[in-house]
């Protein structure tokens, strides 16, 4: 996605280097408890950051009621807050209500808020996108009505409303999954370039039925954002196909402000040849320095990868890389060649590799992490998506060898999730990772579900 600042990135549950310690609650009175804490006597030296993830969560008027008061309580040692309240059954006014407690903080400069699923509607969609553009302190603000019954007018008002904001620098809004006509589509994206104060900007617009020349207007209209140096674009699950990827290719080989550029393009009807022609365009731009591109679930071949990962090891321009590559059909010499050819990249510092239910194989899970961390000194970060694959013991135990004589990485990230991996392979790993002494940040998931 874009650069934000590490506080909105930290509420997110992602890396974010040495801030400030998170609390994190996913219980409504031990959310309230925690937030009351906050406004004892002794309060913290300095503002805190709390998580509360109430997703799924029947919530009513009287739990709101509930948070606001705590809230508010907790508002003079409250810098960052994540609120997570996806499928709560969040009643319009109540929403309403939630944000406006939320706009009385004078120290909340980073806010995720993410009412996603509920029926907010058009009026109160509007009513808390108003709310967020009065407040003063915020800089940072991840913003979902993704499935809340907002349609093209209402849409448009928020990105309007959110714009007007003389604080936010940094925005995240998700309209996916709700009735929006391509020329609401336009519209959003044409009053987003009147927000002078943005320079990172994530704009959410999967399975909007997205047309191809509205997603080419979409970018032609963002890529000339007098201030933008950081921008996201969500196209996931939009018939966009050849056209649309042609129209949002042109777009971004022209240089303008941006530095980072983030394309979602999932599920979105492209074949090799689209993809290679969008990928060859971007690279164009000598003044991107951070690309990521998400082509999952799409009809790309085993040719079409590859020729994708050649063009990005010739980047040099290239710092920061992150290719989504899961659910293509592919196998293990294919994987191979791709960590091969993004490793002879010297130029990238941090990579980010996402082959997520693919079919690679254990064979090919092990060339993959032997070439990434074995073979590229070069880099800093690195982190791989090898979820729901067929890594097994014998993949974690070349991966604990590589790990432990490895000492260039600083931030690694794993995603193990639902693979063939034993408490074997756990120990395994374990070990490597207490013998490396270089690691300053990692991230391990070895869930089974």
């Amino acid at each position: 996605g874009a650069n934000f600042p590490s506080p909105l990135r930290l509420l997110r549950g992602e890396q974010a280097g040495h801030e400030t310690p998170i609390s994190s609650e996913k219980d409504l009175s031990h959310a309230c408890l925690l937030l009351y804490r906050l406004a004892e006597p002794a309060p913290p030296e300095t503002p805190s950051q709390v998580a509360i993830d109430l997703n799924y969560t029947k919530l009513s008027a009287a739990d709101v009621s509930d948070l606001v008061r705590a809230l508010e309580a907790a508002a003079a040692n409250l810098s960052g807050l994540s609120l997570r309240l996806m499928h709560t059954h969040l009643a319009p006014d109540c929403a309403v209500e939630l944000t406006r407690a939320l706009c009385s903080h004078d120290r909340l400069t980073a806010l995720l808020l993410n009412l996603a699923y509920n029926d907010i509607g058009e009026e109160a969609s509007q009513q808390v996108a108003d709310c967020l553009s009065h407040s003063h302190s915020l800089t940072a603000l991840s913003l979902s009505l993704s499935h809340a019954k907002v349609g093209s007018r209402a849409a448009k008002q928020v990105a309007k409303l959110l714009a007007q904001s003389t604080s936010i620098t940094a925005l995240e809004l998700s309209l996916s999954t709700n009735q929006l006509e391509a020329e609401g589509v336009q519209q959003v994206a044409k009053v987003l370039t009147q927000a002078h104060k943005l320079t990172s900007l994530s704009l959410n617009l999967s399975d909007v039925n997205l047309e191809a020349l509205s997603a080419g207007k979409v970018a032609e209209l963002l890529n000339t954002h007098p201030h933008l140096t950081s921008l996201a674009l969500l196209f996931d699950a939009n018939p966009l196909g050849a056209e649309g990827l042609r129209h949002v290719g042109v777009v971004f080989s022209v240089p303008s402000n941006l530095r980072s550029l983030s394309l979602s393009l999932s599920n979105t009807s492209i074949e090799s040849a689209d993809a290679i022609r969008l990928t060859e365009s971007l690279l164009s731009n000598s003044q991107l320095s951070s690309v990521s591109l998400n082509f999952a679930s799409n009809s790309i071949s085993a040719e079409g990868v590859e020729e994708i990962a050649k063009l990005l090891s010739l980047a040099s321009h290239i710092r920061c890389l992150t290719l989504d590559l899961s659910r293509l059909d592919f196998r293990n010499p294919t994987a191979r060649k791709v960590a091969e050819l993004l490793s002879q990249n010297t130029s990238i510092v941090s990579l980010t590799l996402r082959l997520r239910e693919s079919r690679i194989g254990a064979k090919g899970a092990t060339q993959v992490i032997q070439q990434l961390l074995a073979r590229a000194p070069h880099l800093a970060s690195l982190s791989l998506d090898l979820a729901f694959t067929s890594v097994s013991d014998q993949t974690v135990a070349r991966l604990a060898t590589v790990l432990a004589r490895n000492t260039t990485l600083g931030s690694l990230s794993l995603e193990l999730k639902s693979t063939l991996i034993t408490t074997v392979g756990v120990i395994a790993l374990g070990k490597a990772l207490a013998m490396n002494t270089h690691l300053t940040s990692l991230f391990l998931d070895l869930s089974c579900k």
